[in-house]
């Protein structure tokens, strides 16, 4: 399982910068043929947050995009989830909302997560960090 962050669905919707919208999309398409992915309830408001704030999209477009991502393998926010990812916070010297994105993918089992917001090739718990967007990806 592949947990996507935020960053990558931004990148698909609205990039100027084509490579990195090109890179975005091939992702979620293969991923998403290989029934592999999986967001979190943060990823889905971050998403919610970037799309009124810089796009012109209505309401109902925005809960349309926010239906598609949600229906994905996903991962609710918990009580525990968040003293998981407050541990995280001090154990990886990351942000609180990194942490709580590295819970989420740990909770569903996933393998990877892909984000660029990590280091690229570091463990985390049980996942692994892939920045698809460093040209040196691992």
């Amino acid at each position: 399982m592949v947990f996507i962050d935020t960053n990558v669905w931004v990148y698909a919707l609205s990039s100027q910068d084509h490579a990195k919208k090109n890179v975005a999309v091939e992702l979620i398409a293969k991923t998403y043929r290989d029934d592999m992915i999986c967001v979190s309830s943060q990823v889905l408001k971050e998403f919610a947050n970037f799309a009124f704030r810089k796009t012109r999209k209505s309401a109902a477009e925005i809960n349309s995009m926010l239906s598609r991502i949600g229906s994905y393998t996903f991962v609710a926010d918990t009580r525990e989830l968040v003293a998981d990812g407050v541990a995280g916070k001090e154990k990886w010297h990351v942000s609180f909302y990194d942490a709580l994105m590295i819970a989420a993918a740990n909770k569903a089992g996933c393998s990877t997560i892909l984000t660029e917001d990590l280091n690229n090739g570091q463990k985390y718990g049980n996942v692994v960090a892939v920045n698809p967007f460093d040209s040196g990806k691992t």
